[in-house]
Formats: C-alpha cells, sequence, structure tokens
C-alpha cells in the first residue's frame, strides 16, 4: 500500500514555543511471499517514507533484494545441531535489537530502577565505533519532530559516540527525578552509522553463522536476554552465503551483543525514519533441529 498525507499544524505552549508547520509524505508497505507450486516461502516484508517518489519503489529501502531473496526462500533447509556464531544483521531487522537497547535508556526503567544501563551514563556499552545519532530536524527523514511529548523544542543529540553512552532518554519529569539532564529528543530519528567495511568483506570474514533477514521474537527479558526465529534467513560458512534456513532459532544478551559487534558496513539504508547499516555480533547461540 501507498499513502500520502499533508498536514498543517501550529503548536503552542508556555515554554516559548511556537511552530507553525507544514508536512507531507509518502508511506509505503508491502508484505509478500514467493511460490512454486505447493511450496512457498515465509511472509515477509518492508516499508519506507518519503517525501517525494523520485526514486523507483524497487529502488528504496531493500524491496529489490528482499523480493529477490524471497524467490530464493521457496526451498529452505534446517541446521543441524547448536553453535556460537556470528549474526550479521540487515538494516530491516536492527531495530529489533536497537529497540531492546533504547528502551532501557528511558524514563520508565529508569525510575523503576530496571534498567540494564541504569548507572552506566559516560561509560561503554558498545563496541568501539558504534555510534546513534538522534536527528529530530534532518533532512534526510520524511517527517521531522520539533517538540519533545512534554513540549520542549528538539535539538539534535548524540546518544552513543564510539560505544559510550552519553545521555538518557529522559523527559523533564524522569529529570527531575532522577537527577539528571532532559534529553534534547526523544527515542526516534536514529542514524545509526556506518563503519568501514562493506558487507561483501564482512560476509567473506564469517567463519560460520547467519545473515539475519527477519527476526520472530518476543520482547527482551528484564536482562536483556532474547530469542526468537530467524526467519527469511541465510547459513553463512567459510565465508560463503550457503543456503536459505528454516527452524533456525537465536539467542543472545543484548548488552553483550552490543560489546560484541565486530563489524559494521559502510552501506546503510534510510528507510524514511531511520538510517542503519548491516551490523555483525559475535558470540551469539543459533540452533536448528
Amino acid at each position: 500500500t501507498i499513502r500520502f498525507s499533508k498536514h498543517s499544524r501550529t503548536i503552542a505552549n508556555s515554554n516559548g514555543i511556537h511552530f507553525d508547520t507544514t508536512q507531507s509524505e509518502y508511506d509505503f508497505s508491502t508484505m509478500f511471499t514467493a511460490k512454486d507450486g505447493r511450496q512457498s516461502s515465509s511472509f515477509n516484508y518492508s516499508g519506507f517514507s518519503s517525501i517525494d517518489l523520485k526514486t523507483p519503489i524497487m529502488k528504496m529501502a531493500a524491496i529489490e533484494t528482499l523480493l529477490k531473496q524471497s524467490s530464493e526462500q521457496i526451498s529452505c533447509k534446517s541446521i543441524d545441531g547448536k553453535f556460537v556464531g556470528d549474526v550479521i544483521s540487515t538494516p530491516d531487522c536492527i531495530s529489533n535489537f536497537i529497540d531492546g537497547m533504547t528502551g532501557h535508556l528511558t524514563t520508565g526503567a529508569l525510575l523503576k530502577g530496571q534498567s540494564i544501563y541504569q548507572n552506566k551514563l559516560n561509560e561503554k556499552i558498545a563496541t568501539g565505533g558504534f555510534e546513534i545519532k538522534v536527528r529530530p530536524r534532518s533532512p534526510d527523514f520524511s517527517s521531522p519532530k520539533y517538540v519533545t511529548g512534554d513540549g520542549f523544542e528538539t535539538e539534535d543529540m548524540n546518544l552513543i559516540e564510539n560505544g559510550v553512552l552519553k545521555t538518557f532518554l529522559v523527559n523533564q519529569y524522569g529529570a527531575n527525578k532522577l537527577k539528571l539532564a532532559r534529553a534534547k529528543a526523544e527515542d526516534s530519528h536514529h542514524i545509526v552509522g556506518g563503519g568501514n567495511t562493506t558487507l561483501a568483506e564482512m560476509i567473506r570474514s564469517t567463519k560460520r553463522g547467519i545473515l539475519l533477514c527477519r527476526f520472530s521474537g518476543g520482547n527482551p527479558a528484564m536482562n536483556g536476554d532474547v530469542s526468537g526465529v530467524a526467519k527469511n534467513s541465510y547459513l553463512i560458512e567459510d565465508g560463503e552465503i550457503k543456503y536459505p534456513i528454516s527452524e533456525t532459532m537465536m539467542s543472545g544478551n543484548i548488552p553483550e551483543m552490543f560489546l560484541n559487534i565486530t563489524g559494521i558496513s559502510k552501506e546503510t539504508i534510510n528507510f524514511g525514519s531511520m538510517i542503519a547499516p548491516w551490523i555483525r555480533f559475535g558470540g551469539v547461540t543459533i540452533s536448528g533441529k
């Protein structure tokens, strides 16, 4: 489906905010499967938002690649046994783990004392080189955000720099209660920095693991443990993609995964609301039949 929306807003409050905005964007979403006789691939999906449609839809996000992969995934094989290896997460899939991290940086988790990053401000929580910038007004995104949920003007901020946590995502209430600085923006409009290697090089340097293209799992546990099914994914052995896989589980721990990043691709994908690369995590448990 594709939808065009345009809206005008006036935002004013006692914090001195007064914005008159007019915004328009296209939102595209698709779900698909491939069939050959009685065989079919697992369903997959993707989408993006954009201020225009100058680029063909097939060339946006990873639409063309995912459709090609879907035809390859009509016939899948299961992995025998269990091993600890690498997981290369695609940009389509990485938000599962980014959200698992940033959810612990918000007011709710911190006030309850349940955050896995409770006292980690200005400490290393990810491998050096990993960064998340929050850019609520970036022209790279189709829907800028000018005001936070509690009525303050948004500003650019760096959430993680070179693996170090630079700010919590707390609102004014949380800042007062926790005696922390109020975040200049919210948990959105992420730019996850690209790395210094190509996706092809990451695959070639992977001894054994999977290319994780879709992840079906529940919310992470309070300690960051996460597990689920690797859908629409591929086995990698000796630096080569071998075949699409089925009935495969992956499990890990989010804090450990981000401290064990072994590769970040130069290539990134812009979904209109987030920009992200391919990221390789080491030490993840992968289980077949």
